[in-house]
């Protein structure tokens, strides 16, 4: 009794799950046309043991089978007719024998044709204006009928367009143009358009006689030019350059003489002509050779020449408050300054010496010079216009009031510091005056600075890094009335600098996935001085301990390469240190982390018979928390071997069943296989080893060769949408024999 009561509910459970099955199981099917192919794809299931596609063409009654697949999700046709409309139906077979069905419909899109190139003329070209365009012939994948658009414009106007089967077509275009082209396809259901790219045609035959063009006149802001009249000629072309520019059309006109106005001054203007004859069509026929260059240099009228006013030349007894006043003018307008030359030399106010220029580029035309006692003067001005033309006044001279007075003394020490490091000197310390006035300072010459407070007069000057050397400092002192001056020394001795801090180029802080072998070191480092350095190398697994572990010293480059192997998922610290003899300075500690230890790949011998199928195993070892396969590329003679493709899926079987296939691609050419299979992500692949494909392969001649790999990588899922790639060791060779 119990036992038919077993059974009773079995086939109750069973009829169940089977119509559980059918009312939640959907593939999901798309149908998608991917530029050269259509492609189905649909939701894989593990309780679908096989699938059947079937197409038929829009109009058509029945269905007829393209291929039975499994272990797929998905299926590209390339068996498809251009602008046709399809329906696609996928019935999938259960474990049960169950059928699921459905279908989708699909019209396959115009794909356009190639873009056409231009062959002749190239952008830039100039040509005959007798000529033949010719191009490119497009390609259709669809393999409709093409015809090529051509248009031909100047100056944006359609000068000629015409609609062709060929790849070539003549026009016939006027003499020193410029011209644009475009050439276009269609096929019938679009147009491409080509780019358009410029041309020009040749200039017409130098027939003309040549121009002869001179300068008649030249003022400040015109040139005037003539040239010869040429006989034939319609019209004539003035091309000008300058000092800015280079030559540029100026005018078209018939006339022989032309006057250019509205030029800068002080600028040079070079000009040249072409004389060219017109038919009664208006179209160009003949030209002249370019005229000779002629230039001119437009006109700058400089200042007038300063009219010294006071003091008097010879004039004495001056004041020392007395200002130097002059008077000029520009005849142009130009706004004016003034440079004051003042000393107690006559020669070097004459030959404008630096040490006597006591004002430059003054608005005004006075000055108020400082002036002392018992002192006969020389001066003058010069006067200069924004175009940088002078004028000079006369050399004047005056002689001040006679004072009893007694002058200033000051004894200035020679002083000595390092570089990064300043002078102070309280000026006071170093001067006396017999009549106890009040006294000023004035710094004449060398460096550093004067600066008054309310309570002191300092002489200041900071030393930088680059400052080693000898100065020579004068200062003056005076009581209003007389100047005295004195010249001292400052040495200045050379401080040296620490190198500046180390920085890693490579590897960074934090880097991941570094290389075990020849890890190649670099850094960046240089020295405030210019000092040589030389770099040592400190390297550990305990950042702790890093000072103890230098492993090289003595490196005069930034840069080095490891000899040690290092150990595979290993954490590392490392720190330079850079010295220039004297000082150094260290580095931050970095740390990185080497790369995980290269899983294994590997492919079989093969002994297999002429004519016959065999077939090589792929196996991995190592291979951990994988979750894909990709980019894995066998190479082979063809001359002995091809893949046979009528086994299993394109010649290749997957042979581990307990790993669910989400995605599965397979290229295969003359000479090499490529192979990318993704794994469902619940598949949680923890460990692959041991066998994992099998490739057949069909002999073709008899004799040995070899099955090697081009490349292989692992992918490994590290979040939703973020992949590790997992390195391979892919040099194992398979060994092939053919009988």
């Amino acid at each position: 009794m119990k036992r038919k009561y077993y059974a009773i509910l079995f086939i109750i459970i069973f009829i169940l799950s089977s119509c559980s099955f059918n009312d939640s199981i959907s593939l999901d099917l798309n149908v998608s046309f991917e530029s050269d192919y259509v492609l189905i794809k649909w939701k894989s299931s593990s309780f679908i043991k096989n699938y059947e596609i079937y197409r038929k063409e829009k109009g058509e009654q029945n269905y007829t089978l393209i291929k039975s697949v499994n272990n797929i999700s998905e299926y590209k046709d390339y068996e498809f007719s251009p602008h046709k409309s399809y329906a696609y139906q996928l019935v999938a077979y259960s474990n049960q024998n169950k059928i699921i069905k459905e279908e989708k419909y699909i019209s396959i899109p115009n794909r356009l044709p190639d873009k056409v190139n231009i062959i002749s003329p190239e952008s830039g070209d100039i040509v005959n204006p007798d000529m033949k365009i010719i191009w490119t012939k497009s390609n259709d994948p669809d393999g409709d009928g093409l015809e090529y658009i051509i248009k031909i414009k100047n100056n944006d106007n359609l000068i000629d367009s015409a609609k062709v089967f060929t790849t070539e077509y003549k026009v016939n275009l006027k003499y020193n143009l410029e011209y644009s082209l475009t050439v276009d396809v269609s096929d019938g259901y679009g147009i491409v358009k080509g780019e358009e790219i410029k041309f020009y045609t040749k200039s017409p035959p130098e027939n003309l006689d040549k121009p002869v063009i001179e300068i008649t006149n030249v003022s400040t802001d015109t040139i005037t030019l003539k040239w010869n009249k040429i006989d034939k000629a319609s019209y004539y072309e003035i091309y000008r350059k300058d000092d800015k520019t280079e030559y540029k059309l100026l005018k078209k006109i018939e006339e022989t003489q032309y006057v250019d106005k509205y030029l800068e001054r002080k600028m040079k203007y070079t000009y040249k002509i072409i004389a060219w004859e017109k038919d009664e069509n208006d179209n160009i026929i003949a030209r002249s050779p370019e005229s000779d260059e002629v230039s001119e240099t437009t006109i700058n009228n400089p200042p007038e020449k300063p009219e010294l006013i006071s003091p008097e030349d010879y004039s004495e007894n001056i004041d020392l408050k007395q200002k130097l006043m002059w008077d000029s003018y520009d005849i142009d307008g130009d706004k004016v300054l003034y440079d004051v030359y003042l000393s107690e030399n006559r020669t070097e106010v004459k030959e404008e010496k630096l040490n006597a220029k006591v004002a430059s580029d003054l608005e005004n035309e006075e000055y108020s010079p400082n002036l002392y006692i018992k002192k006969t003067y020389y001066w003058k001005v010069v006067a200069k216009d924004e175009y940088g033309d002078i004028n000079k006044s006369d050399v004047w001279k005056f002689k001040t009031k006679e004072i009893e007075n007694n002058k200033p003394i000051i004894n200035m020490p020679d002083q000595e510091i390092t570089e990064d490091s300043t002078i102070i000197l309280n000026l006071s310390d170093y001067v006396s005056d017999a009549d106890n006035e009040e006294l000023s300072f004035v710094l004449i010459s060398g460096v550093g600075t004067i600066i008054t407070t309310k309570e002191a007069t300092q002489y200041i000057y900071y030393a930088d890094y680059d400052s080693a050397g000898e100065y020579e400092v004068k200062i003056g002192v005076t009581d209003g009335l007389e100047l005295a001056e004195d010249t001292f020394k400052i040495t200045v001795k050379n401080k040296n600098r620490a190198p500046d801090t180390p920085v890693f180029e490579y590897p960074t802080n934090g880097l991941e996935d570094v290389t075990t072998k020849n890890l190649k070191l670099r850094w960046e480092c240089s020295d405030p001085d210019g000092d040589v350095l030389q770099f040592a190398i400190y390297m550990s697994e305990n950042k702790d301990d890093i000072e103890n572990n230098k492993i090289s010293e003595g490196l005069n480059i930034s840069e080095y390469i490891l000899s040690k192997e290092l150990k595979y998922k290993t954490t590392y610290y490392l720190m330079i240190e850079a010295s220039d003899g004297e000082l150094s300075s260290k580095s931050q500690v970095i740390q990185f982390r080497t790369e995980e230890e290269p899983a294994i790949i590997e492919i079989s011998d093969m002994n297999i018979n002429l004519d016959e199928t065999g077939y090589a195993t792929i196996s991995t070892s190592k291979l951990y928390s994988v979750n894909g396969l990709k980019n894995i590329e066998i190479v082979f003679d063809s001359n002995f071997l091809e893949v046979d493709e009528t086994k299993e899926a394109s010649g290749i079987e997957f042979l581990r069943e307990d790993i669910n296939i989400f995605f599965q691609d397979i290229k295969i050419s003359d000479s090499s296989i490529k192979i990318n299979i993704a794994f469902e992500k619940n598949s949680n692949v923890t460990k692959l080893e041991g066998d994992i494909i099998k490739i057949y392969f069909k002999g073709k001649s008899t004799g040995e060769t070899k099955l090697s790999f081009k490349n292989a990588e692992g992918v490994r899922y590290i979040g939703d949408d973020e992949t590790k790639i997992i390195k391979f060791d892919y040099s194992d060779i398979g060994n092939v024999t053919i009988n």
